[in-house]
């Protein structure tokens, strides 16, 4: 799927290379050290920057039709890299405070990614490759992860961080897939993993040191997670159609595994102390 996409943007490129004008560029710089640099190959594609503070770096580089990135960054020596190749990507990202780092690829049509860091030495990566694909990451604290990774079509990821080193890693291929992750707390780890299409994934973490994977492989799987306190793990995995899973875990030290293969089967956790 991913070198078809990027054949067909080649493509693409190739056919409207003639169109290579009507660019928007805006860039505003108030501190010292500031670097920005804007790259825009195409036609309609419109890039936003405004830097205030000191060593921040942006780099936008954009490639086709109607493309969309706003890159705003309040504080020092954070970092946002944009790179989008197609036709109506949108990309925001928004950093405030110190020493963030956010990384967007966006190659296809209609892709759409929300990046949001504030506190102190965020990470954010974003991969999408396909068609209406959207991403929203939320980081609230110090040294927090997220990784988001998304190949097919109308495909959904949520992650919300607050705290302090939580981890969070979403991957999706197929169409039409939907995963939201809250980690509130410190050391939280979360891994979501979603092949087919139709599928849904819930996380939930409260607390600290809390670990959860969920692997979704065919059609319309539920799963929902919810960890509250510390030290749970839970294990989801899910192989075939309409498969159902709730775990709940409330307490310390719980642990989960469920595993689910074929169709149409549920079920249900709930551990407490």
């Amino acid at each position: 799927m991913k070198k078809v996409m990027l054949a067909a943007a080649a493509a693409f490129l190739a056919v409207n290379v003639s169109f290579a004008q009507n660019n928007d560029s805006d860039v505003t710089q108030t501190g010292d050290d500031n670097s920005s640099t804007v790259a825009q190959d195409g036609f309609m594609n419109d890039s936003w920057v405004d830097q205030r503070g000191n060593e921040n770096e942006s780099t936008v580089d954009q490639r086709g039709w109607f493309n969309d990135s706003d890159v705003l960054q309040i504080g020092n020596r954070n970092e946002s890299h944009v790179d989008q190749i197609g036709a109506g990507n949108e990309s925001s990202v928004l950093q405030l405070g110190w020493s963030h780092d956010s990384d967007v690829d966006q190659v296809g049509l209609g892709n759409g990614s929300t990046v949001i860091q504030l506190g102190i030495d965020n990470r954010s990566d974003v991969e999408q490759f396909g068609i209406n694909n959207s991403s929203l990451v939320a980081q609230l604290g110090e040294d927090n992860t997220s990784r988001v990774e998304q190949e097919g079509l109308d495909n959904t990821s949520l992650v919300g961080q607050l705290g302090t080193d939580n981890r969070s890693g979403v991957y999706q291929d197929g169409r039409d897939n939907f995963s939201a992750v809250g980690q509130l707390g410190d050391d939280n780890w979360s891994r979501v993993e979603q092949d087919g299409r139709d599928n849904g994934s819930i996380v939930l973490q409260v607390g600290d040191d809390n670990a959860s994977r969920v692997s979704q492989d065919g059609r319309d799987n539920g799963s929902l997670v919810l960890q509250f306190g510390e030290d749970h793990w839970s294990g989801v995995t899910q192989s075939g159609d309409y498969n159902s899973s709730s775990v709940m875990q409330f307490g310390d030290s719980h642990s989960s595994n469920v595993h689910q293969m074929g169709d149409g089967n549920m079920s249900t956790v709930m551990q407490t102390n």
